[in-house]
C-alpha cells in the first residue's frame, strides 16, 4: 500500500511541476494541501501501529483534489466558455507578485452592449459564442483569454510574447470589425475597439489596472470613430482625479459657487445669437479645469445627480431674470442629468425655481441625451408634456453620441435636435461619416425638426453645413464658452 502512496504522490507532483505555468497561486497551494493527506497518514502509520489509514488518506486527497477541479468552475464564464472577472483578477495578482513583464490587450464592443436590447436571449448568447470561439483561435498558447463582461475581453500574454505578435493580434481584431457575424438569417456589425498596456510600464498595481479599464470604457465612447485607444489618451492615477473632483464640486454645491459659463449657437436667418447652451466648469487646486462631461459622470457616479441638477437650473435662471435677457428674445439651453429625470415629479421642481426665480419659461429649452432617454423613458414623456404646456421646448442633445430606439425618440415632445460634434466632424474624415451625417440631416428634416450642428470649428465646416441646409450652428468658429458677464459683453453688438 505504502507503494500505491508512492505512485499517486509521485504523478501529482509530476503533473504539477508540467502545468505550472497554467496554473494560479491558490490552485498551486490547493494541489500541494491535497498531497499532505497521504503523507501524514504515512506518518500516524509509522507511530501508530496496527492502523491502516492509506486507503483513507488517499480517499481524502482525491476528493481534495476533485474539490478544487470542481471550484475551477467558478473561475469560467457559463455563456461563453472563457475565464471571468475573477480568473482575471487572480491572473493579475499572481503575475503581480511574480513582478513579471507581461502586456495586456483590452477589447470593447459598444455595439455588442447596445444590440443586447433587440435580440433575443438565444439568439445574444450564440453571437457570444461564435465572438469567443474566434478569439479563442485568436488566441491560441500566446494569450490568457478573459470575457470581463458581455461587450469587454481581455488578452494577458504569456511569457516570451514579443511586441510585434501583440500588435499583429490587435490588427486581426480591427480587421474583423470590416466582417459581418452570421447567426442564421441575421447578420450583425459590429466594430471592436482595442487598447494595450504594459505591465508593469503603464500600471504597477491591480487598482492602476481597473482604473484604466473604466477609464478604456468611457474613452471608447468619447473616440468612437477610432479603433485603437492610445495610452497618451488615459489620465494616471484617475480614480484620484475623480476623488478630487468629487471633493470639489461638493463643496462648490454647498456654497452654492457654481462656475457656469455660456456657450453662444447662432441662427443664419437673423444672422445674429439666438440661443445660449448653459455649461458647468470646475476648477481644481492644481490649476486644472475640468469640462461638463466629465464633472456630470462623476457627479452621477456619487450621487449628486439630483443636487447638481437643480443647482445649475436655479443659478442659471437667477442669472437670466438678473440680465433681463427676455427682453432680447435670448433662449437658455440647459443639459437634464439623467438622475434628476428620476424623481417622479421633476418638472414640478422645475416650475417651483421658475417662480422663485422669475423665470419665463418659454426661453428655456432642456436638453436630453440619448443616454438619458433610454434610462428614464418610463417617468420622461408626462413630465416633459406638463413642462410642454408651460411653452418649455426640448432638444434631443448630443445625437448620433449613443444608442436609443428610434421609435422611443419619435415618442417623446422634441422640438429641436442637436448633431454632436463626433458625427459632425466624421463627415470630414470619410465617405461612411459623411452618408452618416448626411443621412441624419435628410431624416430630421423629414420630421420638420430644426438641426443644430455641434463641433463647428472651421469655415469649412460651416460652409459644408449649410450647404445640407443646416441653419443653426454650435462650436469654436461661433464662440467660446464664456463667464456671463464676458459672454453679454460680446452680446451688446447685436443687443
Amino acid at each position: 500500500m505504502y507503494y500505491l502512496t508512492a505512485i499517486y504522490i509521485s504523478i501529482a507532483l509530476l503533473v504539477l511541476f508540467l502545468r505550472k505555468r497554467k496554473l494560479n497561486t491558490i490552485e498551486i497551494s490547493s494541489f500541494l494541501a491535497a498531497l499532505i493527506f497521504p503523507l501524514i497518514a504515512i506518518f500516524l502509520q509509522i507511530f501508530l501501529q496496527g492502523m491502516i489509514l492509506e486507503n483513507f488518506s488517499l480517499s481524502i486527497s482525491v476528493l481534495f483534489l476533485l474539490l478544487i477541479v470542481q471550484n475551477d468552475k467558478n473561475l469560467i464564464d457559463v455563456i461563453t466558455g472563457l475565464q471571468n472577472n475573477l480568473a482575471f483578477n487572480i491572473v493579475l495578482r499572481d503575475n503581480l507578485l511574480q513582478e513579471s513583464s507581461f502586456s495586456i490587450t483590452f477589447v470593447h464592443s459598444r455595439e455588442l452592449k447596445a444590440i443586447q436590447t433587440y435580440l433575443d436571449n438565444d439568439t445574444y448568447n450564440s453571437l457570444l459564442q461564435k465572438i469567443s470561439a474566434w478569439f479563442i483561435n485568436l488566441a491560441k498558447k500566446r494569450f490568457h483569454l478573459f470575457s470581463l463582461n458581455d461587450h469587454l475581453f481581455a488578452l494577458v500574454s504569456t511569457r516570451h510574447v514579443k511586441d510585434e505578435t501583440i500588435g499583429e493580434l490587435s490588427l486581426d481584431i480591427i480587421r474583423r470589425s470590416q466582417e459581418a457575424w452570421e447567426l442564421g438569417e441575421i447578420e450583425i456589425q459590429l466594430t471592436f475597439q482595442t487598447s494595450i498596456i504594459r505591465v508593469p510600464d503603464d500600471c504597477k498595481t491591480t487598482n492602476q489596472i481597473r482604473d484604466y479599464i473604466e477609464q478604456f470604457i468611457d474613452l471608447t465612447e468619447i473616440y468612437s470613430d477610432r479603433h485603437i485607444i492610445f495610452a497618451k489618451d488615459f489620465v494616471p492615477e484617475n480614480h484620484l482625479r475623480q476623488a478630487r473632483i468629487a471633493y470639489a464640486l461638493q463643496e462648490k454645491i454647498e456654497k452654492n459657487t457654481l462656475d457656469l459659463v455660456y456657450q453662444p449657437i447662432y441662427a443664419t436667418k437673423t444672422k445674429g445669437i439666438f440661443a445660449i447652451e448653459a455649461l458647468i466648469s470646475l476648477p481644481l487646486n492644481d490649476g486644472d479645469t475640468i469640462q461638463q462631461s466629465e464633472i456630470l459622470k462623476v457627479a452621477e457616479r456619487i450621487g449628486l445627480g439630483k443636487r447638481l441638477g437643480k443647482c445649475i437650473i436655479k443659478n442659471v435662471f437667477s442669472w437670466y431674470v438678473s440680465e433681463r435677457l427676455e427682453q432680447h428674445n435670448l433662449f437658455v439651453q440647459i443639459r437634464l442629468l439623467e438622475s434628476f429625470c428620476f424623481e417622479i415629479d421633476w418638472a414640478q421642481n422645475i416650475l417651483e425655481i421658475a417662480k422663485k426665480t422669475g423665470m419665463n419659461l418659454s426661453f428655456l429649452c432642456l436638453q436630453l441625451t440619448e443616454t438619458a432617454i433610454a434610462n428614464t423613458l418610463d417617468n420622461l414623456k408626462h413630465n416633459m408634456d406638463f413642462l410642454k404646456s408651460k411653452n418649455v421646448s426640448f432638444a434631443l442633445d448630443d445625437y448620433g453620441s449613443g444608442y436609443t430606439d428610434f421609435g422611443e425618440i419619435l415618442e417623446i415632445p422634441f422640438t429641436t435636435v442637436k448633431l454632436d460634434k463626433k458625427i459632425v466632424h466624421a463627415a470630414f474624415v470619410d465617405t461612411v461619416g459623411k452618408r452618416l451625417l448626411e443621412g441624419s440631416v435628410s431624416l430630421f428634416k423629414k420630421l420638420n425638426w430644426p438641426i443644430v450642428a455641434e463641433g463647428v470649428e472651421t469655415d469649412e465646416h460651416m460652409t459644408y453645413l449649410q450647404e445640407l441646409g443646416l441653419e443653426y450652428f454650435q462650436g469654436y468658429k461661433i464662440g467660446y464658452p464664456e463667464k456671463g458677464d464676458k459672454l453679454l459683453e460680446q452680446l451688446k453688438k447685436q443687443f
